[in-house]
């Protein structure tokens, strides 16, 4: 307790929390402010009116359109954007049919057009992944993949289709799609475009919506018929992959995956104290999970930052050097009005 650049001094429920100065905090020098007073605004619109007239210095989590909105109007105020530690990801049933095919999940995942999502639903500002979000170490970015596995990140309908013809659906797969329209942008774009992205493959894939509270509370504990799309959280990846996702003890094992294989390198990886070992173990884990298709990562997509030109230094953007911790980002900037 008590290491971090700032320390806590006061709280208002629904109005703010404010932070002092750690005098002894470990880095010389910083911070370069006595107090940092977070405001606690929850109406986006509201939130850009009071960035607009000045009334704060600094506005974290914007999104897309929020963002266009202040470089279309407010050219003096700057903007910054980081990779984002969420992805929505598709999940399919490995216990039953269709999806207990790999062919057929492989031919899933050939049919998401990743770059597309992130040209043209995330106006460029987003990444194509293989697994977990580029900041986290050990996390394998696309090309990373050798080329046998790296296939089936790439958006090839025909290829798609071709798979389902020799899983025995020479006529294509229907299905329906859950999924909630409650997380907002630019999720809910992305989920009402997968099934016109998924048709050129052979995949007839029928949305069905579910009010966000009740998606929370059973899809995402596994609970849903066949195949759905939700979003997940992406911490350190050895976490990634052994309590999330695909091992078969993980709590969060939506797919209901069981592959002794898979097991093996995560529980060799949990049980080494040698990192450079582990990182080899995630990554052999990693190929594996996407060449059987376990799930389809969607692209990660920045969140904005916006500064007021009274706002100096460097408020660091990546969110492997932040941990998501605001106040290390605070502690690297001061207020020259």
């Amino acid at each position: 307790m008590g290491t971090g650049p700032f320390l806590f001094k006061s709280y208002t429920p629904g109005v703010n929390v404010v932070f002092e100065r750690n005098p002894n905090y470990w880095k010389p020098g910083l911070p370069h402010v006595d107090t940092a007073e977070f405001t606690i605004i929850r109406e986006p619109a509201t939130r850009m009116a009071v960035l607009r007239t000045g009334q704060l210095d600094w506005l974290d989590e914007l999104g897309f359109s929020q963002k266009e909105q202040i470089v279309q109007s407010a050219s003096q105020i700057r903007t910054q954007g980081c990779e984002t530690s969420g992805a929505q990801t598709i999940y399919m049933k490995h216990t039953e049919p269709p999806f207990n095919n790999v062919t057929v999940r492989r031919a899933v995942s050939m049919s998401v057009d990743r770059a597309g999502i992130v040209k043209g639903l995330y106006r460029g500002e987003g990444k194509v992944l293989g697994f977990s979000p580029h900041f986290i170490t050990g996390s394998l970015k696309p090309e990373d993949f050798p080329p046998q596995t790296r296939k089936y990140l790439e958006y090839n309908p025909e290829e798609a289709k071709k798979l389902l013809a020799q899983a025995g659906y020479t006529n294509g797969l229907s299905f329906q799609l859950e999924g909630s329209m409650g997380y907002g942008s630019p999720e809910n774009e992305v989920l009402e475009s997968l099934p016109r992205m998924m048709k050129p493959a052979g995949l007839e894939a029928t949305l069905k919506l579910i009010d966000l509270p009740e998606f929370q509370s059973t899809r995402t504990q596994g609970k849903y018929d066949k195949i759905m799309v939700t979003n997940a959280s992406h911490g350190i990846i050895e976490e990634n992959l052994a309590r999330h996702r695909s091992y078969t003890s993980g709590t969060e094992n939506r797919g209901w995956v069981r592959d002794s294989e898979y097991d093996r390198m995560v529980e060799q990886m949990l049980q080494s104290v040698d990192e450079k070992k582990r990182m080899e173990l995630a990554k052999q884990a990693q190929i594996r999970l996407i060449d059987e298709a376990f799930l389809v990562s969607l692209p990660s997509y920045f969140s904005f930052q916006a500064f007021q030109p009274w706002v100096k230094g460097d408020a660091k953007t990546t969110r492997a050097e932040l941990s998501e911790q605001i106040g290390l980002m605070a502690e690297h900037v001061w207020v020259d009005k």
